[in-house]
């Protein structure tokens, strides 16, 4: 299995094996060295136990980094068919081994969430703790940004101002043009 190192260095490989994992590091060196570990934003990390083909990686990669399912429905994409048809046909969400999105990360506990639970390849579920100095990348509704803030009438005071005279006497044009 591949590690994130600072030097870029990840050895990617097809493995087989018949052993079952205790872990999984992802990130950070096996031992768990900080001076090793990624810090930073966290997107979607998928693990797969067949080699993607061209055009699946190509698919995966126009997905974008925004998609967190787990390629059983192509409701949540907005692809051509053409795409679709490498994603959502069942092949990969047969070979999922494990799916880390952010949208099943509470605190620095990342829950691992795929249709069917791998036991094949994991000693028990593969959940996932976060280091420290990872975040989930998290995106929020307007609504709920506006909310965060007040609601719209906190906002609405700050609209009557937008016309208001600068400091030298003149009145700012609300016109961009």
């Amino acid at each position: 299995m591949g590690h994130f190192y600072p030097s870029l260095w990840w050895p990617v490989r097809a493995v087989s094996t018949t052993e079952q994992f205790d872990r999984c590091s992802i990130g950070v060196s096996p031992e768990g060295d900080p001076d090793t570990a990624f810090c930073g934003q966290m997107g979607a990390v998928y693990l797969f136990a067949d080699s993607l083909s061209l055009e699946q990686a190509n698919s995966l990669f126009c997905l974008g980094p925004a998609y967190q399912s787990y390629f059983v429905h192509d409701s949540g994409s907005n692809l051509p068919d053409g795409y679709k048809k490498h994603l959502f046909d069942g092949r990969l969400s047969s070979v999922l081994v494990m799916a880390y999105c952010p949208k099943n990360c509470h605190g620095q506990l990342c829950l691992n969430s795929p249709s069917k639970v791998p036991s094949a390849y994991f000693v028990q579920v593969p959940h996932a703790v976060m280091k420290e100095g990872v975040e989930v990348i998290t995106t929020h509704s307007i609504h709920n940004s506006l909310q965060s803030v007040g609601g719209i009438q906190i906002l609405l005071p700050l609209f009557s101002q937008l016309d208001l005279p600068c400091e030298d006497g003149t009145a700012m044009d609300g016109d961009m043009w």
